[in-house]
């Protein structure tokens, strides 16, 4: 993958030094939105979302900024992982779809299952299991919404 010569992005922080998780979202939003700008491949474009998470990351090292970085990127692959759901609902038989909806109720369960273990496996032992679960949380995320936009790519033509 090419180096991207992304442009810096600056907020303004509170009187603390600290910023809303708001701000955090818009951080790595403009950030992707920039990357795909500057991105000359399909490869360099997929990406995107990881250097964001990175870059949010480096910019706000404190435990809730870390939540707030990897809460961003679980929403971007959320929000991907709905998109490609509605495609694949939109372009497939009755049957298809119902058992695409089978997968994704079990696939939510796992996925819930697998948080709330490792949330129970750190629970009381202090704050820093907190970015561990939220990057837990935002890779499940990604790992199915991956899936699915393959789903998208492969299987909507036919």
């Amino acid at each position: 993958m090419a180096v991207l010569a992304l442009p810096t992005i600056s907020f303004s922080a509170g009187r603390d030094g600290s910023t809303s998780p708001d701000e955090k979202k818009q951080f790595f939003e403009t950030f992707v939105a920039n990357c795909w700008e500057q991105a000359k491949s399909e490869e360099e474009k997929s990406g995107c979302p990881d250097l964001a998470i990175d870059a949010c990351l480096e910019k706000y090292p404190s435990t809730q900024g870390q939540v707030a970085c990897l809460g961003a990127g679980h929403d971007f692959w959320n929000e991907s992982m709905e998109s490609a759901l509605k495609e694949l609902r939109g372009k497939h038989s009755t049957e298809e779809v119902a058992a695409l909806e089978n997968s994704q109720k079990a696939w939510r369960e796992y996925a819930d299952s697998r948080i709330a273990f490792k949330e129970k496996l750190f629970e009381g032992k202090g704050t820093m299991y907190q970015p561990w679960i939220a990057n837990s949380k935002m890779k499940v995320t990604k790992e199915r919404a991956l899936e699915l936009e393959q789903y998208v790519a492969e299987y909507s033509s036919e």
